[in-house]
């Protein structure tokens, strides 16, 4: 067993690793396998191999859908109540009766997919995808009882 087979990678260490990059994903592989004397001997087309795989499970894992998709649920619910859904998750700011109305009348497939999109960006990266997920709950929980 590799030192990668051990690895237990949550939703928001896929987060993360997905605002990095595949690029960057692989370079910092390379890295690892370069640096750590216990994996000098091992065999890096296989290490290689699972390293992609985690990257491509952590896609799917977190994929918030396709983007046409997604371009709907956001167009639907337009950009004022956007904003204050994003105010709301990341600022906990105030989420009108009407724009709350709009959000469940969308779907929490819709609300997940949008929340799944934006942890997704680089400007992101600092984010808690994990707590923001919670919170994307919470805010679509209440705005059913609204």
């Amino acid at each position: 067993m590799s030192i990668i087979d051990t690895i237990d990678y949550s939703g928001d260490c896929c987060y993360k690793l997905l605002q990095t990059g595949y690029p960057c994903h692989t370079k910092y592989t390379l890295y690892v396998l370069l640096n750590r004397p216990e994996l000098k001997h091992s065999n890096w087309t296989e290490l290689f191999a699972k390293s992609d795989q985690i990257y491509h499970e952590c896609d799917e894992l977190t994929s918030p859908g396709s983007i046409e998709f997604v371009a709907k649920c956001t167009e639907n619910l337009g950009n004022e109540c956007g904003e204050q859904v994003y105010n709301k998750l990341i600022h906990d700011g105030r989420i009108t009766k009407p724009c709350c109305q709009e959000l469940v009348k969308n779907g929490l497939q819709c609300h997940t997919a949008m929340v799944k999109s934006l942890i997704r960006i680089p400007e992101m990266r600092n984010a808690n995808a994990t707590e923001l997920m919670k919170k994307n709950s919470l805010i679509f929980n209440h705005c059913l009882h609204v």
